[in-house]
């Protein structure tokens, strides 16, 4: 009895000698006889505990010879997240969470660990973060309150490493809030990089599970649908939204786009003299060509505007854009609440009614057409 107990515990201890001999080495290679070669690679990750405790350590396949690609097993669910293609520099040890530490986003953090999403964003991925300032928080508009918190904060992380160098103009990146994509532009020959508006101002910050990029402003206009439906949501925008429906642009304005669209307030349209509005309203013809005059089929946040600018409208001619210490102006109306992102596009509001070249003192008289008052 003697010796085959000794003899099992010899086996055992050997055993466990080659477990602790891969642990330390950090690889164990098993190879399959079949066909096509196929090796399997077990890699510790430095660190992997700011990953997540419930996630088991990273794995490497190649079949082949074909391309690497890393999976996370989650114990839990027994889910599986593949990470394909992590750029240069991709982050070994910080996550997004402790990278917006780091960066001074306290703000941020804090609102996250409210939220609870601090908990996706320490060890999931790969995303993208877009992180506002601690002073775009302090600074952001009135009407970012009546947005839920949570719902906010998802609108600013999307799925995937996005980098600054492979965004393209008008890309629409998909978001952790359902049905939601922020837009990115670039402006002024690459200089100035938006997304849904708001200026990224330090891209390309690397983190274990993705990349971040510091924003200028917090992205509040967290859109339901397309610009003429936020348009009709709004009260501030009924003579507008009338206006839509009587000219027969509703479904030009719900289409794809993307459009930039100058939205006069009821008080913009109430500067007119009432025999102009009343006539306006009667007459789809003109109400169309006025209406056009405001839509630019480009997609043109304040960031990506300049003095001088010239504008081609959907009615055929142009608008003039003037900026100063003041704000910003399309011919003589100044953007009163400005980039408010919709799905096909942006909606400036503006504080008066613009009038085509062909419209002369603010008398109802077009080149084209003879109103009969």
């Amino acid at each position: 009895m003697t010796k085959p107990l000794m003899y099992h515990l010899s086996s055992l201890c050997m055993v466990l000698g080659l477990v602790v001999f891969f642990v330390i080495t950090g690889r164990c290679l098993i190879t399959f006889p079949t066909h096509n070669r196929f090796t399997f690679k077990l890699n510790v990750v430095p660190n992997a505990r700011t990953l997540s405790s419930n996630w088991l350590p990273y794995f490497k396949f190649n079949s082949g010879g074909k391309q690497d690609y890393s999976i996370f097993y989650d114990n839990k669910n027994e889910a599986t997240n593949p990470r394909r293609n992590l750029p240069t520099g991709f982050g070994k040890r910080t996550n997004l969470v402790e990278l917006a530490k780091k960066l001074n986003l306290t703000v941020l953090v804090d609102l996250l660990e409210k939220t609870k999403l601090d908990n996706t964003l320490d060890h999931e991925g790969p995303f993208t973060l877009f992180a506002p300032t601690n002073d775009a928080f302090a600074n952001r508009p009135s009407y970012c309150d009546n947005v839920p918190l949570k719902d906010l904060l998802k609108y600013h992380i999307t799925r995937k490493v996005h980098l600054s160098k492979d965004l393209k103009n008008n890309e629409l990146l998909w978001t952790l809030l359902s049905k939601r994509e922020l837009r990115m532009n670039i402006y002024k020959n690459g200089k100035v990089l938006t997304a849904s508006g708001r200026r990224i101002i330090k891209p390309n910050n690397m983190a274990s599970n993705g990349a971040l990029h510091v924003i200028k402003d917090v992205i509040c206009s967290v859109y339901i649908g397309s610009a003429v439906l936020e348009i009709n949501r709004c009260p501030s925008y009924s003579i507008l939204s009338k206006a839509i429906n009587v000219s027969g642009l509703y479904s030009i304005l719900d289409g794809f786009g993307p459009f930039t669209v100058f939205a006069p307030t009821d008080e913009a349209f109430n500067k007119l003299p009432p025999e102009t509005l009343n006539y306006l309203l009667k007459n789809a013809t003109a109400l169309k060509d006025v209406l056009l005059y405001h839509v630019v089929p480009e997609v043109w946040y304040v960031a990506g505007l300049e003095g001088g600018q010239l504008l081609k409208t959907s009615q055929g001619t142009k608008l003039k854009i003037a900026v100063s210490a003041q704000g910003v102006k399309v011919n003589d109306a100044t953007i009163g609440l400005s980039d408010a992102a919709v799905s096909n596009g942006v909606v400036h509001s503006i504080g008066s009614v613009l009038l085509p070249p062909s419209y002369s003192n603010g008398q109802v008289l077009f080149n084209k057409i003879q109103p009969k008052i």
